[in-house]
């Protein structure tokens, strides 16, 4: 028999938390303070007149904050997961909002004592479409083991639902390049068995939501906005969402909700020098003086921006105790392993660390290899873990899909999405 790793599983512990908070009354909001609001008018300014394409206007304020029911959702579940994992007040009634802006960005603002978590309306779109494609080549997967089953045959060995899909098996979307739509379901199960064909269908949907968020991510707008609507199916107005997709996303918006509290509480944004008298200064200190004269080259992070990201990864999964620490780790390296179609086509992250003495923020397969190293424990340890980093490493390293026309991802990326609603059912 298989050995099914998947921690994000229904039934869990942290699935159980999140179904009976969002079944209850979400918390009412914390208003963020004036002061906050001006700084976070200003980033949203520079952000603005620094992008590489025009960025149209947003609202920053209450009346703008996204009405979507997910964050209904995650306003609910976040409150019960702070207050089971024992957090303190301040964190607690810490200010979390989320503007309608036309801007991927999550920030931590300050202003003297007060301080607010901004989470743009671009972002959660992007969590959205994660969360729906996952999931929905999830259940695929369920569908061919009931397949294995109805034929009397067994899976063996490991099997990973959700990260199998996103390894590279040199399937993509080239493959389809004069293919004509009527004729992509042929192509995907162009094999004898049905099983494999299911499986093609897995990576190539995977292939699609790549593209999809690197759009997202890095396009223009109007870009973004298409295959938002094209990946979601006009948003809320695309039918239910699965339940398992909703949970994903307030576990993932947890994950990037703990990084935005560490940088605030461990004063990433201060403006004073770090103290070089500080211990992790002195062990950093204490490392390069006692190199092994074995290693050829060494950094020291220490104050860099890249240490700042990496705590704050940190930190959110070490604030997190079991049984819930695990489904948190995976959800976290699923959302760094999307967004690292944003680094693809570039350099791995090793040489980059070097070439900028970690003054930029570290790329996303950087922080998959950082998390999955340090806090992967039991089942997860050895095989599941590479397989993470892997998948991460490899999307890094695929060419980068912003020359494919629109006009050719949108209906290629529509007609997956249909056939794997179809073999899911």
């Amino acid at each position: 028999m298989a050995s099914v790793y998947q921690p994000l599983a229904a039934g869990t512990p942290l699935f159980e938390l999140w179904r009976s908070a969002v079944n209850g009354r979400a918390p009412d909001r914390h208003a963020v303070s004036q002061p906050v609001l001006a700084r976070y008018h200003a980033h949203v300014g520079f952000r603005r007149a620094t992008a590489g394409a025009p960025l149209p206007p947003g609202v920053v304020s209450a009346a703008g904050e996204d009405q979507r029911v997910g964050v209904r959702e995650f306003r609910a579940f976040f409150a019960a997961f702070l207050a089971r994992i024992g957090a303190p007040p301040h964190i607690i009634e810490s200010p979390v909002s989320f503007p309608t802006l036309e801007l991927f960005d999550a920030r931590a603002v300050e202003a003297g004592d007060a301080m607010g978590i901004f989470v743009s309306s671009r972002m959660l779109d992007a969590i959205d479409v994660l969360a729906r494609i996952v999931t929905l080549n999830t259940r695929v997967f369920a569908a061919i083991g009931r397949e294995l089953e109805r034929t009397g045959r067994r899976s063996s060995g490991l099997v990973m639902p959700v990260w199998w899909p996103l390894l590279s098996v040199e399937l993509g979307l080239a493959d389809f390049d004069g293919v004509a739509t009527a004729r992509v379901r042929d192509l995907v199960f162009n094999t004898p068995d049905r099983g494999l064909g299911q499986r093609r269908l897995t990576h190539y949907l995977a292939q699609a939501m790549f593209a999809l968020l690197e759009r997202i991510v890095r396009g223009s707008a109007q870009e973004a906005s298409a295959c938002i609507d094209t990946a979601l199916r006009g948003r809320e107005g695309g039918g239910k969402v699965p339940e398992q997709a909703r949970y994903l996303a307030s576990v993932v918006l947890t994950f990037i909700t703990l990084h935005e509290h560490c940088h605030i509480l461990h004063q990433h944004n201060s403006l004073d020098p770090a103290d070089p008298d500080s211990p992790l200064a002195q062990m950093a200190s204490r490392a390069a003086s006692q190199q092994d004269p074995s290693i050829t080259a060494s950094l020291n992070l220490y104050g860099t921006a890249m240490m700042f990201e990496q705590d704050a990864d940190c930190f959110a999964i070490e604030a997190t105790p079991d049984p819930y620490k695990e489904p948190l780790l995976d959800a976290a390296s699923l959302w760094l392993t999307a967004l690292a179609c944003a680094d693809r086509g570039g350099t791995g992250w090793m040489p980059a660390v070097f070439a900028t003495g970690g003054r930029i923020h570290p790329q996303y397969a950087m922080r998959v290899f950082m998390l999955n190293g340090k806090y992967s424990t039991g089942d997860r340890q050895g095989e599941v873990a590479q397989w993470v980093r892997r998948a991460a490493e490899d999307l890094e390293q695929q060419p980068t899909t912003m020359n494919m026309p629109l006009e050719t991802l949108l209906p290629l990326a529509r007609e997956l999405l249909t056939i794997a609603e179809h073999e899911a059912a």
